[in-house]
C-alpha cells in the first residue's frame, strides 16, 4: 500500500526530485563509477554517481543514500556520461521525412533536443504546418522547440509566390503557444537594416514575449552587421569564414556554427577561432541547419558535428559544451535543459570514446531509449491529414513549348546566367551571348548550360519563371524538384524542353517529390506526399531511394557531386547573387527583379 504522503507528493514533482537529493524518497535510477562531463565548470570528474527521479536529475555525486529496493541501478565501469546533444537550429523537413522517421534516425546518435525552425512547411502550408509538427512532436522522445518562421514567404510576393503567409500577428499569436521559443531566422536582412515595418514588428513582439530572435547574416560589411544586429537578431548560423565568424562574436551575436550538408558546411574554417585565436566559447554553439538522408546515415547528426569539432582541434568538453549548455543558454532553457545538475531534465548520453565520441547509450527523461546506435523504444506513427499530402497545383499538364525562351528577331542576344558554385551556396551572375531560330534562344552545345523553369504549384496559377544556369553539366535529360527554398515551388533543370516538361508533369502527378528523366522516361523518382517535402518512410529508405536519384543525375550528364542542394537553393531569393523564382530572375544582392535578356549598350 502506497504511503499517503507519497501520494500527496506525486502531485509535486519537484518535491519528489529535492526529497530524493536528501535521501527521504529513493531514486528511479542511480548510474555508478561515470566519468561526468561536467559542462558548467569545463571539466571531466572522475567516479560520479547521478541520481534521477521522475525524468529529472536529483543528485550528482555520491548516491548510495538514493538508492531504494525499487532502484535501478546502472554501473557504467568508466564511461562518459554526458548531457543529451541539442542542435540549436534545423530545418527537420530537409531531411525529407517527418520528426518521427527523423527522432528514430536522430536519437540513436545522441541527439536529445532539436530547435527547428519549420519555414519549410510553413511556405507551403503557413501556421496549420506548423501545428501539424507540433502535434506530432507530442508523440516523440525528442525535446522540441520551434521558432515561429519570420520569412513566409522569404521576401514577398513581388519576388515569389508561396502557399503560406506569416505576418506579425500570426507571429504574436504563436508566440503564445508553450512550444515556441522564439522567432526563426530573419533572412531579408535587408529589408530589416532598412527598416522595413513588418519584420520590425515581428521582432519586437517576440522582445516582448522574453523569447529569442534568430537571424541570418551572410557576408555583410561591418556597417550593415551593426545594423543588423542593433535591430535586434541575437545569432547567425551563416557564417562561411574564420573572419566572419570573429567578428560576429566579438559584435556580442550568438554563433552558431554549422555544419550541415553539401556547401554548408562550414565547421572546418570557422572553429580556428576556437583552435587558432582561442576565443572565449560561451557565445558559440554547434549546429546542423540541414541533414539530408545521406548525411544522417553515413555521418550521423549532431554526433557527427561535435565529433568534427574535436578532429580539428577543439577540447572534447568545450565541443560537448557547444553542443548542449551553450544552446540551451542562448534560448534561455538552461534552468532545465543542457546540463547534468540537479533538477535538469534526465536527458544524457553515456559516451565510450570521448575523441570519436561514440554513443553507446541515449537516456530521455531518464529512461535508456537507444543502445549502441539503436532505437530501444517504441514511437507511435503521425497521421498527416489528406490535406497536407494535396499541395501540388499546376492547372494543366505542361508541355514542351511551355518552356520555349522567346526573344525579337535578332540573330543573337546575351543573357543573364546564374553560374552555380558547388562548394558554396552563393551563384553568380555571368552574361553568356547566345544564338537565336525562329524567334527562339538557342543553346549551343559548347556553352555547357541548360535551362532553369520554377513553376507555381501553390495557387493553381501556372505561373512560370524561365532562365538560363551554367555548372549542372546536364548533357541529355532533366530533373526536377518540389523542394525549392523556401517558396518549394516546383524547380526543373534540363537540356531540353521535353524532359523538362515531363519531369515537371510527373511530380504534378504524384503531389510532390524528385525525379530524373532521359528522353521521356522516368529514370528515377522520390516521392515526397508530405507537403511536397517529406515522406513518412524511414531514414534509410528515403537514403536507398535518393542512391538512385544520384545515379540518375550521373545518367544524365550531370557532373556536380551533389545537385540536390544547388538545385534547391536556385530559387531562394535572399542568397546572392542571382536567383531564379517563379517571378523570373532576381538580383538578390540588391533584391530587385532584372531582365533575362540583357539590353543592348
Amino acid at each position: 500500500m502506497k504511503n499517503p504522503k507519497e501520494t500527496e507528493l506525486s502531485q509535486y514533482p519537484s518535491k519528489k526530485v529535492f526529497l530524493t537529493s536528501l535521501g527521504k524518497i529513493k531514486a528511479d535510477l542511480v548510474i555508478k563509477d561515470c566519468n561526468l562531463i561536467n559542462v558548467y565548470s569545463g571539466e571531466i570528474l572522475e567516479d560520479i554517481d547521478v541520481a534521477v527521479k521522475n525524468g529529472k536529475i536529483a543528485y550528482v555525486g555520491e548516491a548510495d543514500h538514493t538508492v531504494g529496493d525499487f532502484t535501478t541501478v546502472l554501473d557504467l565501469d568508466g564511461d562518459y556520461l554526458a548531457p543529451g546533444l541539442l542542435d540549436g537550429h534545423v530545418h527537420i523537413e530537409d531531411s525529407m521525412c517527418t520528426l518521427t522517421s527523423f527522432t528514430k534516425s536522430a536519437l540513436p546518435l545522441g541527439t536529445t533536443g532539436v530547435f527547428m525552425d519549420p519555414h519549410e512547411i510553413a511556405n507551403v502550408l503557413g501556421l496549420e504546418g506548423i501545428k501539424l509538427m507540433i502535434e506530432e512532436s507530442k508523440n516523440v522522445p525528442l525535446r522540441t522547440y520551434i521558432t515561429i518562421p519570420s520569412c513566409v514567404p522569404s521576401t514577398s510576393s513581388e519576388f515569389e509566390t508561396n502557399g503560406g503567409k506569416i505576418g506579425p500577428n500570426n507571429v504574436k499569436k504563436a508566440l503564445e503557444w508553450d512550444e515556441t521559443i522564439g522567432l526563426g531566422e530573419v533572412m531579408n536582412y535587408e529589408e530589416v537594416i532598412s527598416g522595413e515595418d513588418k519584420y520590425h514588428q515581428m521582432i519586437k513582439e517576440t522582445v516582448k514575449a522574453k523569447k529569442t530572435v534568430e537571424g541570418h547574416a551572410p557576408g555583410l560589411s561591418l556597417k550593415k552587421l551593426n545594423s543588423y544586429i542593433a535591430a535586434g537578431p541575437s545569432s547567425c548560423h551563416e557564417s562561411t569564414t574564420k573572419e566572419e565568424g570573429l567578428q560576429k562574436v566579438r559584435l556580442g551575436m550568438h554563433l552558431m556554427i554549422r555544419e550541415g550538408f553539401a556547401s554548408l558546411k562550414n565547421l572546418k574554417d570557422i572553429i580556428k577561432i576556437i583552435t587558432e585565436d582561442e576565443i572565449d566559447t560561451k557565445q558559440i554553439s554547434l549546429v546542423t541547419d540541414d541533414r539530408h538522408p545521406r548525411d544522417l546515415v553515413e555521418e550521423g547528426h549532431m554526433n557527427h558535428v561535435v565529433k568534427r569539432a574535436i578532429e580539428e582541434g577543439t577540447d572534447p568538453v568545450k565541443a560537448i559544451q557547444m553542443s548542449t549548455i551553450n544552446t540551451a543558454t542562448h534560448f534561455r532553457l538552461n534552468y532545465i535543459l543542457g546540463g547534468i545538475s540537479p533538477g535538469k531534465y534526465a536527458d544524457m548520453v553515456v559516451i565510450s570514446n570521448l575523441d570519436k565520441l561514440k554513443i553507446k547509450k541515449v537516456m530521455f527523461n531518464g529512461k535508456i531509449v537507444a543502445e549502441n546506435g539503436k532505437l530501444s523504444t517504441s514511437i507511435k506513427p503521425f497521421d498527416y491529414p489528406k490535406k497536407s499530402k494535396n499541395t501540388v497545383h499546376i492547372p494543366d499538364k505542361l508541355n514542351k513549348r511551355d518552356f520555349d525562351i522567346y526573344c525579337k528577331n535578332d540573330s543573337e542576344v546575351v543573357v543573364r546566367v546564374i553560374k552555380v558554385n558547388e562548394d558554396k551556396p552563393i551563384t553568380n551572375s555571368i552574361d553568356e551571348k547566345l544564338p537565336t531560330k525562329n524567334n527562339l534562344i538557342q543553346i549551343p552545345n559548347s556553352k555547357e548550360l541548360s535551362k532553369v523553369a520554377v513553376i507555381e504549384r501553390h495557387n493553381n496559377s501556372g505561373g512560370m519563371g524561365l532562365g538560363f544556369v551554367k555548372g549542372f553539366g546536364i548533357k541529355d535529360g532533366a530533373t526536377a524538384s518540389t523542394i525549392a527554398h523556401d517558396s518549394h515551388n516546383l524547380i526543373v533543370v534540363g537540356s531540353n524542353e521535353k524532359d523538362m516538361a515531363a519531369a515537371a508533369n510527373i511530380l504534378r502527378e504524384i503531389n510532390g517529390g524528385i525525379v530524373v528523366v532521359k528522353k521521356g522516361k522516368t529514370l528515377a523518382k522520390l516521392k515526397l506526399p508530405i507537403a511536397g517535402l517529406m515522406s513518412q518512410k524511414t531514414v534509410k529508405e528515403i537514403y536507398k531511394e535518393m542512391k538512385e536519384i544520384k545515379k540518375a543525375w550521373s545518367k544524365i550528364g550531370c557532373k556536380l557531386q551533389s545537385p540536390l542542394p544547388t538545385l534547391t537553393l536556385l530559387a531562394l531569393p535572399v542568397l546572392p547573387e542571382l536567383r531564379i523564382t517563379d517571378k523570373g530572375l532576381i538580383n538578390s544582392s540588391k533584391l530587385k527583379k532584372t531582365q533575362l535578356i540583357k539590353k543592348k549598350s
